[in-house]
């Protein structure tokens, strides 16, 4: 009998096994959504941009082979809970997301954020800040699920988050490109964003009536991160968190050189 239970044993285990090496990948599986000039995707579905130059520097580096997914921000998250996807571009960092993701601890590049708007409405009103668009009930947009920052969802705070209701006065919207039409057919009267990722957009999408309030609402840092749900293993890299360790290792090498900062003198 205690042969019989120890041979179940022995083949459930091998069972097992095969089905953990099934599934793991020695390909990171990477998603992000567009933000241009960090992340873009032509017309012919060639990828580059900021992030892209970072990731083919480092990765090359440390010899990690990777696949990256274009999604809305939306799916991308979903699949890093899951560990569908291993890692992600352009992640902000917040308390719900350290849940799920390793943050490598430098940050890939920091943004600074400002209202845009056309340029008749800034004309009409050349001041803005909170309280002057709760005052007048103006209409603001965002990016669904986007994170922002602690003082913007003070000033127009959630009515149910887990259930993905927001404030009156804002509108979600799945990208970037779509919060930026919105603002040029005037459905939406405000929308923070990134400046260089605004301005960048703004040209790729050849809308010309568009402005940005010069005041800076807050600063962001963005990251590459990954999953705690990955089942990445190579021979090199037994775990996911073996790959951030040499990640974070090497980025902070070449965030010091010529080239990275040539990266940004070229958006």
């Amino acid at each position: 009998m205690l042969a019989k239970v120890t041979h179940k044993f022995l083949f459930l285990t091998l069972i097992i096994s095969f089905f953990c090496k099934v599934h793991a990948s020695s390909r990171l599986n990477l998603c992000g959504e567009i933000m241009s000039p960090y992340f873009i995707k032509s017309e012919t579905n060639v990828l580059s941009g900021i992030d892209i130059e970072i990731l083919k520097v480092v990765f090359n580096k440390i010899q990690v082979n990777y696949d990256i997914e274009e999604m809305a921000w939306p799916k991308c998250e979903e699949g890093l809970k899951t560990g569908k996807y291993d890692g992600a571009l352009g992640t902000s960092k917040n308390s719900a997301r350290e849940q799920f993701l390793y943050y490598p601890a430098s940050i890939s590049w920091s943004s600074e954020f400002v209202f845009f708007t056309t340029q008749e409405f800034k004309k009409n009103n050349p001041r803005m800040d909170y309280e002057k668009i709760i005052k007048n009930n103006l209409r603001v947009g965002v990016i669904e699920k986007n994170s922002y920052h602690p003082s913007f969802w003070e000033a127009f705070p959630w009515v149910d988050e887990s259930k993905g209701l927001y404030n009156k006065q804002i509108e979600a919207s799945k990208n970037v490109e779509t919060n930026l039409l919105k603002l040029s057919k005037r459905r939406i009267d405000l929308y923070p964003q990134d400046k260089q990722i605004g301005l960048s957009t703004s040209k790729k999408l050849n809308i010309t009536d568009l402005d940005y309030y010069e005041n800076i609402l807050f600063k962001k840092d963005y990251y590459v991160v990954f999953s705690r749900n990955s089942q990445y293993s190579t021979e090199k890299y037994k775990t996911i968190l073996d790959v951030v360790k040499k990640y974070d290792s090497e980025i902070s090498i070449f965030k010091r050189t010529n080239q990275y900062k040539k990266l940004f003198l070229q958006n």
